[in-house]
């Protein structure tokens, strides 16, 4: 963004539908795959009208937790210290829904891992862009209601090499702001 408030786009990674749209779409899918099959013994299959509509509302239930919990303070921190000591937490519940569906943290990162993998390949185009050109962001701020997630932080942390307390990565950036962002393009 240039002093006179105006966008300049200085890459664009164009990766359609290969690319990282929807990713919270995605991993909500996922996991509440992996928890109704771990619960019933098969995933829900979304040919079946009956079952479709039980997909359905267990991804809302499923969302709702997640959000709830992503705008918990305790909760955040929570998968944070997951992620500071996976070993430790693997096998700890970190979403319970629908009153009977659970998933640990293992399962969490199980689910997440294909989104990390596209996240991982996307900042690499990034990181050459920027090694290429001879330049450096000066400042990151996340755009979207997935990125407000810990294991996306975390794993744009990991791949741009971003240290706890980097002023170039502004996590004041609020939701009205990304939306914003978004919008703008």
């Amino acid at each position: 963004i240039n002093d006179n408030n105006k966008v300049e786009v200085l890459y664009y990674d164009a990766l359609g539908e290969k690319g990282l749209e929807s990713a919270g779409v995605a991993f909500d899918r996922t996991c509440v795959q992996l928890a109704y099959a771990k619960e019933n013994g098969d995933q829900l299959n979304e040919n079946q009208p009956q079952q479709k509509q039980e997909l359905m509302l267990l991804l809302k239930q499923f969302e709702e937790v997640k959000i709830s919990n992503s705008q918990n303070e305790k909760k955040r921190q929570q998968l944070f210290n997951c992620l500071k000591a996976p070993e430790v937490y693997q096998s700890k519940n970190i979403y319970t829904f629908a009153g009977k569906y659970q998933l640990t943290f293992a399962e969490v990162e199980q689910a997440f891992l294909p989104i990390k993998e596209r996240i991982q390949k996307v900042l690499e185009g990034v990181n050459n862009w920027l090694k290429n050109n001879q330049t450096q962001f000066d400042r990151l701020f996340l755009a979207g209601g997935f990125s407000h997630f810990p294991l996306v932080q975390d794993c744009i942390n990991q791949t741009l090499g971003i240290k706890d307390r980097d002023e170039r990565f502004d996590r004041q950036f609020n939701l009205e702001n990304s939306a914003y962002a978004i919008s703008y393009g």
